[in-house]
């Protein structure tokens, strides 16, 4: 599950609902070129890690707060903190921002949504 801080101090922590999919896309690092007149070919150093974006797919409803909020946040370009807890009750927590928020309208289905959360700085594991 996926849940969205309050920014309050102590802060606290609400589940975003209708959720039917949760990914991160990934964590990489850029490549720094070291290559000098010396070397023999490309040389790299590892550089900063970019721990890319959390994908959240979901039942859209109109009337729920949260929902609404994500709205406020792709306006605002806040960066925020939220936490995913896995089924298996493990926690990681992150700052981030919305950087996206389709949503999709179709005959006889109800409305979906697709939530992109952009991160700002590391993701870590946090005690249970």
């Amino acid at each position: 599950m996926l849940k969205l801080g309050d920014g309050a101090e102590p802060e606290v922590f609400t589940t975003l609902p209708g959720l039917t999919k949760l990914s991160i896309d990934g964590i990489s690092k850029d490549d720094i070129d070291v290559t000098d007149l010396e070397s023999d070919g490309k040389e790299y150093a590892p550089g900063l890690a970019d721990y890319g974006s959390f994908s959240a797919e979901g039942i859209w409803d109109d009337t729920n707060a949260q929902h609404l909020a994500l709205l406020d946040l792709l306006g605002s370009g806040e960066v925020q903190n939220w936490q995913v807890v896995t089924s298996a009750g493990t926690k990681w927590g992150f700052s981030g921002y919305v950087k996206s928020l389709p949503l999709n309208w179709e005959t006889n289905n109800v409305q979906r949504f697709s939530l992109t959360i952009k991160v700002s700085g590391k993701v870590t594991r946090l005690a249970a």
